[in-house]
C-alpha cells in the first residue's frame, strides 16, 4: 500500500504499480490501527532538513518522522525504513526518530550512502535509518568488481546510463527537448566543456551576478562521460540550477536522461499529460530504484534469519 498528498506522483505510482492500493491523504491525519504490515518505508519531504532551507529548524515537515513511528507501531510493522538527506541525521527529530524505534524494541542502525556504490550513476548521498524488530540490524550491502549481480563496474558512469539512448531527444517516453534556447544561452552552453561549469563562461556572456560571485561550482556545469552524474535535484532542466548539461550536447539532460541517471528502467513510465515541472519533481526527490533494491535485498535477509530463528526455536521446544 502506497499513501502519499501529491497526486501527480499518485498517478504514478498507479500507472506502474496499478494492482497495488495508493491512498491520497495527509500522513499525518491517517490511522493505520485497521492494517498489518511488515515493512514500513518513509521518505518524508527533505526540505525542512536540507541546508539550502535557511529556516529549516522548526519546520513543521520534520515532525513526519513521528507519523513513521507511529505507523510501524499501529500496523506491527517487523521492519522500518527512513530514507532522507543527510542532516537529517544531526537533527534534533532525527535523534529522536532513532531513540523511538529502539524505545519500541527496534535495533536501528544509521548512516549516510551514497548512491554511487551501489549500481547508481549519481554520486547521491543519502540519510538512511533501518530498524529491525527482534533481530540483527540490517544494512544494504555495496556493490563491487567482483559481484556476479553486477556485469557493469561497481561505479557507473553518465555514459552507462546514456548508452543506446539518442543524443537528440526524440520526443519518445519523456525524453523530450524543452523550450526554445536563446542564442544568448546556446553560446554560454557551448563555451561549457565537458565536466565544465559557469567558471568557464567568457565575462561577456556571465549573468551580472555571477562575475563577482564565488562558490557554487556546479552552476551551469556540464556533465562527464566517464564519471557519475553529481546529485540530480527537482529542477534538472534549468541547467543555471546545478551540473545538468548533456555531456556534449548543448542543451540540459531530458526527463528520460534524468531518470536513468537515477537508475529508472525505460519501462517505468511517466504520465505523458502531467508538467514537465510536476515530473522533475517526482524524478529528483525519488529515491534510485537500484539503491532501494539493496535495502530490499538487506531487510529480506534479516527477515528470512528471523524466520529461521523461530523455526529452530519451535523444533528445539
Amino acid at each position: 500500500m502506497a499513501v502519499d498528498i501529491d497526486r501527480d506522483a499518485l498517478q504514478t505510482f498507479a500507472l506502474n504499480f496499478p494492482d497495488v492500493p495508493a491512498l491520497r491523504a495527509d500522513v499525518a491525519q491517517t490511522a493505520f490501527d485497521h492494517l498489518h504490515a511488515d515493512v514500513v518505508v518513509a521518505g518524508p519531504p527533505c526540505q525542512g532538513f536540507s541546508t539550502l532551507n535557511r529556516r529549516r529548524a522548526g519546520d513543521p515537515r520534520n515532525l513526519l518522522l513521528f507519523d513513521v513511528v507511529r505507523c510501524a507501531e499501529e500496523v506491527e510493522a517487523r521492519a522500518v525504513v527512513v530514507e532522507n538527506v543527510p542532516p537529517m541525521l544531526k537533527a534534533t527529530e532525527g535523534h529522536q526518530l532513532v531513540a523511538s524505534l529502539r524505545q519500541r524494541g527496534y535495533r536501528v542502525r544509521a548512516g549516510v550512502l551514497n548512491a554511487a556504490y551501489f549500481g547508481v550513476p549519481q554520486t547521491r548521498l543519502r540519510a538512511l535509518v533501518i530498524g529491525i524488530r527482534d533481530g540483527a540490524a540490517a544494512w544494504p550491502e555495496q556493490l563491487n568488481d567482483d559481484d556476479p549481480r553486477s556485469p557493469l563496474p561497481a561505479v557507473r558512469t553518465v555514459a552507462d546510463a546514456f548508452a543506446l539512448l539518442s543524443r537528440e531527444p526524440d520526443g519518445h517516453n519523456w525524453h523530450r527537448s524543452y523550450e526554445r534556447l536563446t542564442a544568448t544561452s546556446r553560446a554560454r552552453y557551448r563555451a561549457v566543456p565537458e565536466g565544465g561549469s559557469r567558471s568557464d563562461i567568457p565575462l561577456d556572456l556571465r549573468f551580472d551576478c555571477w562575475r563577482d560571485a564565488r562558490g557554487h561550482s556546479d552552476v551551469l556545469g556540464r556533465l562527464h562521460w566517464r564519471r557519475p552524474a553529481s546529485t540530480l535535484r527537482t529542477e534538472f532542466f534549468r541547467p543555471e540550477k546545478g551540473r545538468f548539461l548533456h555531456p556534449t550536447e548543448d542543451r540540459p539532460i531530458t526527463v528520460r536522461e534524468a531518470a536513468r541517471l537515477q537508475s529508472f528502467p525505460d519501462t517505468f513510465r511517466f504520465p505523458e499529460g502531467q508538467t514537465l515541472t510536476s515530473v522533475a519533481r517526482q524524478v529528483g526527490n525519488a529515491m534510485p530504484p537500484r539503491l532501494a533494491a539493496s535495502i530490499a535485498r538487506a531487510l529480506q535477509r534479516a527477515l528470512a534469519g528471523q524466520a529461521r530463528q523461530r523455526s529452530a526455536a519451535d523444533a528445539v521446544g
